[in-house]
């Protein structure tokens, strides 16, 4: 992981999860008829042995790109 004014740069380990997840339309939404649910991809990356000091890595990310394999979630 890169430095950043906040941060020196160290080595972290991260395990990555994926999975697809639809988001229906709420039910007291205005006009329902007029919206679709939205299907996304979703990720989550976390770091397996995070540093005594500071705070672990722990991304959650939403996407419309398509994940089918590691590559194309890394």
């Amino acid at each position: 992981m890169e430095r950043n004014p906040k941060r020196p740069a160290r080595r972290a380990t991260v395990t990555v999860r994926a999975m697809q997840v639809t988001i229906e339309v709420p039910r007291h939404h205005k006009q329902p008829q007029q919206c679709q649910p939205v299907t996304l991809n979703l990720l989550l990356v976390e770091e397996d042995i995070p540093p005594t000091q500071g705070t672990p890595i722990r991304w959650l990310l939403l996407t419309t790109l398509p994940i089918d394999s590691f590559e194309q979630a890394w």
